[in-house]
């Protein structure tokens, strides 16, 4: 069909829709390789930054002035995600554009293959904007990481250096407030193993910032938490030692104070017992030489036991401070010169009773001289045998070097 040729400008029908199917063509044929030219644009910048932002975030120290860094940096992205946002709409919208065009996409096969690289970038692109998003959120989150452990870390740190302090003073602690000591010292001790909850709450931290790359490359927050390790362990340790030296000190001066007050308990007894003897007890003197005798092997039972103190009483002097060691001295000169005022009665009362038994046989000797015919000479010589074998039997207190 024709147009009216009457008018001089009439074209043929065909014509004019050719020209209108070559002209949509064209178009057709331009949009589909501006997609092309701006798909693959589009794809190497969505790579660039889909590298940026899979690489883990590294901090070189563990500091504000690092984290502004890294927030600027992050910032920076986060801008080129914007300026690319309108190249990213018209991209999709030309894509969907396409896709009702069937010059465009004239099969399923072409029409499936654009659906695919329109739901690939747009996919992408909301992946990215996602991971933004994600590493400012986390860049933010591992300042306050850093500022809870510094923060924690830093109270602990003080409580240390407090502790340390304490523990650094020489022990010299008198015996009249050692029990207090040692009260204070298991209190402290009590502390520690409280505190061990906040190391392992700051060890706690740390292994988490580790396991999600929040640490320093410098190693600042490694070195801080075995560092804390390390002096907790030398304060638990410092604090055990002083225990134990406090505890064994105590344990010794309250066995040398038992053990002396068992001797003067013992020779308390004695001196009593030698003071019935001597001048209350109406026995015979052969009766008071037995119980002599009986006080000389008590003497001698006991004897090592005086030794045994006089030895831990040095040692104990040695590891106590100088104004117990004076009074521990003081102690055992009062328990030295008490047994040797016993021990010297006894000996003196021995002899008193080795004389009485000489008079009472020299007076069996004049009874008997007249009587029975035994001379005087027989009898001397048989009072001079007893008394050697009472010097046998019954030997004098020896003393030892200190009695």
């Amino acid at each position: 069909m024709y147009c009216n040729n009457s008018h001089p400008f009439a074209v043929p029908l065909k014509t004019n829709r050719d020209s209108f199917r070559v002209k949509k063509l064209e178009d057709t044929l331009r949009a589909v390789q501006q997609l092309e030219k701006d798909t693959n644009d589009l794809r190497r910048w969505l790579s660039k930054v889909e590298r940026e932002l899979s690489t883990p975030e590294t901090y070189t120290s563990c500091n504000l002035v690092e984290i502004q860094a890294k927030l600027k940096v992050q910032q920076e992205l986060q801008k080129d995600i914007e300026r690319h946002s309108s190249s990213v709409s018209s991209v999709l919208s030309l894509c969907e554009m396409l896709l009702h065009d069937n010059d465009a996409c004239s099969t399923d096969a072409d029409s499936e293959a654009l659906r695919v690289t329109e739901r690939s970038l747009d996919h992408r692109w909301n992946n990215i904007c996602k991971l933004s998003l994600e590493r400012k959120t986390k860049i933010e989150e591992t300042w306050r990481l850093w500022q809870k452990f510094l923060e924690d870390y830093s109270g602990f740190a003080d409580w240390l250096t407090k502790s340390e302090d304490m523990l650094s003073h020489p022990l010299t602690v008198v015996f009249v407030v050692i029990k207090e000591e040692v009260k204070k010292f298991e209190a402290f001790q009590r502390k520690i193993h409280e505190n061990l909850a906040q190391l392992e709450m700051i060890n706690k931290q740390y292994r988490r910032m580790a396991r999600e790359s929040r640490t320093d490359t410098n190693l600042q927050l490694r070195k801080m938490v075995h560092e804390a390790n390390n002096r907790w362990d030398d304060v638990a340790r410092r604090c055990n030692k002083v225990l134990r030296r406090m505890k064994a000190l105590l344990t010794q001066k309250e066995e040398f104070d038992s053990t002396r007050e068992s001797m003067i308990v013992w020779l308390t007894e004695m001196d009593l017992q030698l003071t019935n003897v001597e001048h209350f007890s109406e026995s015979e003197v052969s009766i008071k030489v037995k119980q002599m005798k009986a006080f000389q092997q008590e003497i001698e039972l006991n004897r090592s036991r005086m030794d045994e103190i006089d030895d831990f009483s040095k040692g104990l002097m040695q590891r106590c401070d100088p104004s117990d060691a004076a009074t521990i001295q003081e102690d055992l000169d009062d328990l030295h010169r008490y047994a040797d005022e016993v021990f010297a009665r006894v000996s003196r009362f021995q002899k008193k009773l080795q004389r009485l038994s000489f008079a009472e046989l020299a007076d069996i000797d004049q009874m008997s001289s007249g009587d029975d015919g035994v001379t005087t000479s027989t009898v001397t010589h048989q009072v001079v045998i007893l008394a050697q074998r009472e010097e046998t039997v019954s030997p004098r207190i020896v003393h030892s070097s200190r009695w």
